[in-house]
């Protein structure tokens, strides 16, 4: 985890930096990681929160849905467990098997440049907004090929 110098007590005096104080900032600057370090950043996080107004969280939510339910039906046509619809959320989900098997279907989709985590017996699934019909036309197929 990053941890800023400048979250720290009597950070912002320059002339004292190589006094090092292990006391933090009070309050949320505590937390405070690179937004105060890197203001480059702040760009960045402006253009994402101005796209996340643009398309709206709940549609974004039913887009991410709409691709889980296609991959998860995929699943479990081919007998891999995933969890009730009820327990699902729209925007990642889990598929279990046995450990070897998640290893060996993992490396078949790095293989075709589809990326997913692992977590033990399980893979996590979490399409984004920016991935197109092709990319998932391109997971479907790779799965079929399981």
């Amino acid at each position: 985890m990053e941890e800023s110098w400048l979250a720290r007590e009597k950070s912002e005096d320059f002339a004292q930096l190589v006094k090092y104080n292990d006391n933090y900032l009070p309050g949320a600057r505590r937390y405070d990681v690179g937004e105060k370090t890197m203001p480059t950043l702040l760009p960045g996080v402006i253009a994402a929160l101005e796209q996340l107004t643009e398309w709206g969280v709940e549609k974004i939510s039913q887009q991410l849905q709409f691709i889980n339910e296609k991959i998860i039906d995929k699943f479990e046509q081919r007998g891999f467990v995933v969890p009730e619809r009820k327990h699902l959320c729209s925007h990642m989900f889990g598929v279990c098997a046995d450990e070897n098997r998640i290893i060996e279907i993992m490396k078949t989709l790095a293989e075709n440049n589809i990326f997913v985590s692992r977590r033990g017996n399980a893979m996590r699934i979490s399409p984004h907004m920016h991935n197109t019909e092709k990319d998932l036309q391109a997971f479907l197929k790779c799965i079929d090929r399981l």
